[in-house]
């Protein structure tokens, strides 16, 4: 498949955070946008989205070192950018590669409330042992002589 224009990923990118307002949302992925050459029109493009949005891109390590003719290039082009970055504890580019990039992990701080313990309430058992403990109390209770 043809790779996208960085246009249409930004016209992408748009369209999901208006369907997301108000939500907390994290992109991970290889956007084939350097992070590192500030100057490029393409980055100015893709901060500018962000900066809108309220997100950061949070991979700040080199993700890819490719031989481009007799040189070596060095981009940081796998990123995971977020609008919730202060939940998170840690994002890092790991020594372990997936093709020729260095994956890259985030640790999120999700505080997941203990749910409240409730007592258990036994409204009707209606076990064998019960019902046999119930049949000789009304045996012992009742007095059926007089029928």
């Amino acid at each position: 498949s043809l790779p996208c224009s960085v246009d249409n990923f930004l016209d992408y990118v748009n369209y999901c955070m208006l369907k997301l307002s108000n939500k907390k949302v994290i992109w991970v992925g290889d956007i084939n946008i350097n992070q590192n050459d500030l100057s490029a029109s393409q980055y100015k493009k893709f901060d500018a989205v962000l900066k809108s949005y309220g997100m950061v891109q949070t991979i700040q390590d080199i993700t890819r070192v490719a031989r481009l003719g007799k040189k070596y290039t060095s981009t940081t082009i796998d990123v995971i950018f977020t609008n919730c970055y202060s939940e998170f504890d840690s994002t890092k580019v790991l020594p372990e590669k997936i093709g020729d990039h260095q994956a890259i992990k985030c640790q999120l701080n999700c505080k997941v409330q203990k749910p409240i313990s409730y007592e258990k309430l036994t409204i009707r058992n209606h076990s064998t042992r019960n019902l046999n403990n119930f049949k000789e109390f009304l045996s012992l209770q009742s007095n059926y002589d007089l029928i």
